[in-house]
């Protein structure tokens, strides 16, 4: 075949590609032009890439004579229509054609030698002896012509067909070879040969080798991999090599791990196995891919869950049903991706798999490994109800127990098994008494006996025999009967110090039978022991023995009242309060243990000194105790004090907080607490302890704060409770609190409160506890909330003497700058925070005035309180708006109390606090309009404040028109502007101006002032010119229309530069 030939069957190829790209998309071109123009164009120079290398190849073909055919595979078509096919098939092929003329024209003399020698070893015309000698010149040619497609090309082969074996010496040459054909698989992606041979080569070389696999990432050789497989899909050996790559590269290393997780490698993976479905190498290949690149990297698994991974391997499962080596890597993967991860655990739930995972184990029962992995799976399935009462439908119990009774020996099998059983029995006597029929109770005490020295079996085998014995007589009578107390007390002796270990036997321990005999019958022991460690050494012996618990509790009990010195060693250590939590909840039902264990954890935490605890473990044995007890008001009485003390500790720790939060919904502590204060109505005691508890979960927990409101009419129950104990401070300044945590961005709440007479309640509150400052300070913060934006509640706290009560306090307190500012956040409330057209009339009525008054007291005697000066400042601005032709009444009210003065000396004292500088000078915008206000800004040095205020904020266009705005109304007192003028404040209007040209209020109020400075005949035009102030107005002039507000007074301006 000569040139030409070559030549016309590319460009014979080209046309057809093009004419039917156009034909098939046309309508996409239409409907989507912009979007898949861009997308399809990108895929047709990918593709003339690919003829580029294709012609370079032929090329050389055709020079060596051969008579090969040139096998062009182009899998993506790119339509043009009829009409543009001749023309840009010529220029394409004309470019393809220049560029390889011009790449074998420019070749050096150099580059021919090595491409022809490499050409020969390809073609077989050398010995394997005399290649050896040629390695070091190959290497070098690689490094030398990395472009050159046709030395890549064959390199790559020569590596693959006759690997040199390195040796320790020949690291810096492996490594340049490496790079090499990575180099070379980076930049040839399309080119078949170059991927084929470099992917086989890299696979011998990193077989089993960390330091070459570590070497390998570096060398960005996993992207390369990566890439191959992307870009030759359909290439089933190219799949299946790199499949094999990933396996060595990702084996026991993390960085590999991550490194193909963030390339797409699982993505990559998962592709090729639904792109090959019906080949079980690629299928197994992938499995053990995936597997390692998985093993421990929980991103990596969340990766496989959202690309489809879990639906794949379900895909196999039903492909390969009867193909064990496949299921065993099915089961395999399927284990590791969903062990540790919920998310996907969840998909598998919900693909309705659980039938199928079943049937096949069930059809390859003599398989270990199938068995293994497939209990173990179960396992972690039936954490979850539903998908036990599922289990259980389809008979899956008996499964797992045939695969117990085959494979006695397996460890990790039979581990697996117990916790499944325990699991899926759980307080269900049905499936309890199942396992017993289907001999899991011999099985399970089988596991204990073949695996004596297993601290995993002995701790699980106890859990699941407490478990299927759980109110179950006749199971307990079984495990006695089978010599299931003599395991359990072979591992006690084994592990009796492994704190999880006892917290599986204690149970099973009280479930089956008193070891010790009928404790009715026994005699009780008679300590002579003064010191507790003897005492609780004896307890943890006997542990299992409920007599011998409640006399030792009782002891330390006595010791404690009377030999508790917390200025010495404590003879009681806090570990200790562990064992008697250990104790309470081992006998839950056992009302004097519950009784003493409550007593001598409060006397500890009281004695101790210590203010709080983070212990909230506690809580799930003393909400226990408070339900199971409710009758009894010593235990409610110390549960309550202990439980306080805890959440006090929890408050101040924020991670604490996030972690106890599901944990107190789930164990539904708040209706516990309700249930106690329903209980006790009318005692004080516990009233007081139950609303500290509230108090404390109200602050720490959202969720239990809408469960309090929404389900345990939480807000009626401590309105009645705050009822009944009115004199009470204490009651009344927690009910209060509660109050005003719930009231917190809760609409519902403030009607519900309102509904409830609870503003009542509160304003009772504040007239009994006159002078509490906690109670008083609590109620504002309520009452805050409560008339937030809420016009019925601010008109029921108005008509209670509301306001008359806040102001009374105020002044009962003077110094407490808390208390001040929420008060004062709550007259805010109430006298502006209500309808706009109320606004101007709140404050003639006498209780608006004292507020006014009272905030310019408070600004006044605390004027380095940025809180107190921004709060005024705001009330100000808000109080004293109006227009220029408008008239406000609040106005000579604010000037007759000194507001001028108060707000320009809170500007003075905080020159740089945003708020403050903007609300001054919005007041001082408002009240300048007055002539009384005009001379008291004068004379409080109130034009030099707003100057400072404009050039501190250039930026902000609020304090630059309201600067503007007291320019142009003060503007015509000769005096002022000689202030103005002296303070710069020229240089400040045209800065304003200048940089909010389309701000037509600004140009308006900037224009105006300039108008009426010149006017006063105290500035000359001169001094504006200097200063760039024409070239602004006249830009003025040009940003806004004749029909502008702007345009008069601008034309008038520009009149006196004329």
């Amino acid at each position: 075949m000569n040139q030409n030939q070559i030549s016309n069957q590319i460009q014979n190829q080209i046309e057809e590609i093009l004419i039917n790209f156009f034909e098939k998309t046309f309508v996409e071109i239409e409907n989507k032009l912009e979007q898949k123009f861009e997308q399809k164009f990108e895929q047709m120079e990918r593709r003339i890439r690919n003829l580029e290398e294709l012609m370079i190849q032929n090329k050389q073909n055709f020079n060596e004579n051969s008579n090969q055919e040139i096998p062009i595979q182009i899998p993506i078509q790119i339509p043009i229509p009829n009409e543009f096919t001749n023309e840009l098939t010529y220029q394409l092929t004309n470019q393809i054609s220049n560029q390889f003329t011009n790449q074998i024209e420019n070749e050096n003399p150099e580059e021919t030698q090595a491409r022809e020698f490499l050409q020969k070893i390809k073609d077989g015309q050398f010995e394997n002896q005399d290649l050896q000698i040629e390695i070091h010149q190959v290497s070098k040619w690689m490094i030398q012509f990395p472009l050159n497609i046709k030395i890549q090309e064959n390199g790559c082969f020569f590596f693959h067909q006759f690997p040199y074996p390195f040796d320790e010496s020949e690291y810096e040459l492996e490594k340049n070879i490496t790079e090499s054909i990575i180099k070379a698989m980076n930049t040839f992606q399309n080119n078949h040969q170059i991927q084929f041979h470099g992917g086989n080569f890299l696979l011998t070389l990193t077989f089993l080798n960390e330091t070459k696999r570590e070497q390998f990432r570096i060398l960005n050789g996993i992207e390369a991999i990566i890439k191959t497989m992307k870009n030759f899909p359909q290439d089933q050996n190219v799949q299946i090599n790199g499949s094999k790559l990933l396996i060595d590269l990702t084996t026991d290393n993390e960085n590999n791990q991550i490194q193909v997780g963030i390339s797409e490698g699982i993505q990559t993976v998962l592709n090729s196995m639904n792109n090959f479905q019906n080949d079980r190498n690629i299928q197994i290949i992938g499995c053990q891919s995936l597997m390692k690149i998985c093993q421990g990297n929980l991103n990596n698994q969340s990766l496989f869950g959202e690309s489809q991974g879990i639906e794949t391997l379900l895909k196999i499962s039903t492909n390969f049903s009867n193909d064990e080596e496949v299921l065993f890597q099915f089961f395999h993967i399927l284990l590791i991706v969903c062990e540790n991860h919920s998310n996907n655990l969840f998909k598998v739930m919900e693909s309705s798999a659980i039938q199928n995972l079943l049937f096949l184990m069930n059809k390859f029962l003599s398989n270990e490994s199938i068995q293994q992995f497939g209990c173990a799976i179960f396992n972690h399935l039936t954490f979850e109800i539903k998908c036990s009462l599922e289990i259980q439908r389809i008979k899956g119990i008996e499964t797992i127990i045939k695969s117990m009774n085959n494979f006695p020996e397996n460890e990790e099998l039979q581990m697996h098994c117990c916790q499944f059983l325990a699991n899926i029995s759980f307080q269900n006597k049905n499936i309890q008494d199942e396992i017993q029929n289907l001999n899991g109770i011999q099985l399970i005490i089988t596991a204990m006996n073949n695996f004596p020295n297993s601290q995993a079996i002995q701790s699980i085998g106890c859990f699941s025999l407490s478990k299927i014995s759980f109110d179950n007589p006749e199971n307990q009578k079984k495990i006695k009967e089978l010599g299931g107390i003599e395991a359990i007390m072979k591992a006690i002796n084994l592990f009796f110090q492994q704190e999880d270990f006892r917290k599986s036997y204690n149970e099973i321990l009280r479930s089956v039978f008193n070891v010790y005999g009928n404790p009715k019958k026994k005699r009780l022991l008679k300590f002579s022991i003064n010191e507790f460690q003897p005492t609780i050494q004896i307890m943890n012996t006997f542990i299992h023995n409920e007599v011998i618990q409640e006399y030792g509790l009782t002891y330390c009990l006595n010791l404690m009242n009377f030999n508790f010195d917390p200025e010495k060693k404590k003879a009681f250590e806090f570990s200790e309060t562990g064992q008697i939590i250990n104790i309470m909840n081992h006998f839950f039902k056992n009302e004097k243990i519950q009784k003493k264990g409550t007593r001598i954890l409060r006397i500890f935490v009281e004695k101790s000194q210590q203010q709080s605890f983070q212990k909230i473990e506690w809580m799930h044995v003393l909400n226990n105790t408070m339900k199971n007890f409710l009758t009894n008001e010593e235990i409610s009485l110390d549960a309550l004090f202990i439980s306080r003390c805890i959440f006090s500790g929890i408050h101040n720790d924020p991670r604490t907080k996030i972690e106890s939060e599901p944990i107190l919904q789930k164990m539904k502590l708040i209706d516990t607490i309700i249930n106690l204060i329903n209980h006790y109505r009318k005692n004080q005691d516990i009233q007081i302890e139950a609303f500290f508890v509230l108090e404390s979960l109200c602050t720490s927990y959202e969720a239990i704060q809408k469960h309090l409101i929404k389900e345990c009419q939480g807000i009626e129950i401590v309105l009645n409770v705050m009822n009944i104990f009115s004199t009470i401070q204490e009651i009344q300044q927690r009910g209060i609190t509660i109050l005003s945590i719930l009231t917190l961005n809760s609409e519902e709440t403030k009607n519900a409160i309102r509904e409830c007479q609870g503003i009542e309640i509160i304003i009772t509150a504040l007239n009994n506890f006159a002078n509490s400052f906690e109670i008083q300070y609590s109620s504002f913060r309520a009452l805050r909330n409560l008339s937030f934006n809420n016009e019925k509640n601010q008109i029921l706290i108005k008509n209670l003497k509301g306001i008359d009560l806040i102001i009374k306090a105020i002044f009962q307190f003077p110094n407490k700058g808390n208390l001040i500012f929420v008060a004062c956040d709550v007259i805010f409330n109430l006298i502006f925070r209500t309808q706009e057209n109320q606004n101007q009339n709140l404050i003639s009525n006498e209780d608006s005035y004292k507020g006014l008054k009272l905030l310019l007291k408070q600004m006044s005697d605390f004027p380095n309180s940025e809180e107190y000066q921004k709060f005024g400042s705001f009330i100000l601005a808000s109080v004293s708006f109006r227009t220029r032709w408008s008239f406000n009444k609040n106005i000579e009210k604010i000037l007759r109390l000194k507001g001028i003065e108060t707000i320009i000396k809170a500007m003075n004292n905080f020159p740089n606090q945003f708020e403050i500088q903007f609300q001054g000078c919005k007041t001082l915008a408002n009240l300048c309009i007055e002539e009384n206000g005009k001379l008291i800004i004068k004379k409080s040095k109130g034009i030099e404040t707003i100057i400072k205020a404009m050039n501190n904020f250039p930026t902000n266009n609020g304090i630059q028109l309201h600067g503007c705005w007291v320019f142009a109304e003060t503007g015509t007192d000769p005096s002022i502007v000689v202030k103005i003028k002296k303070g710069k404040g020229i240089e400040s209007i045209i800065k304003a101006m200048e940089n909010f040209p389309l701000n037509e209020e600004i140009q308006e109020e900037g224009s105006t002032s300039l108008l009426r400075l010149l006017a006063s005949k105290k500035v000359n035009p001169n001094e504006i010119k200097k200063l760039n102030g024409v070239e602004v107005i006249s830009k003025t002039q040009m940003n806004f229309p004749t029909r502008s507000k702007v345009t008069k007074i601008v034309n008038e301006l520009l009149g006196y530069f004329k």
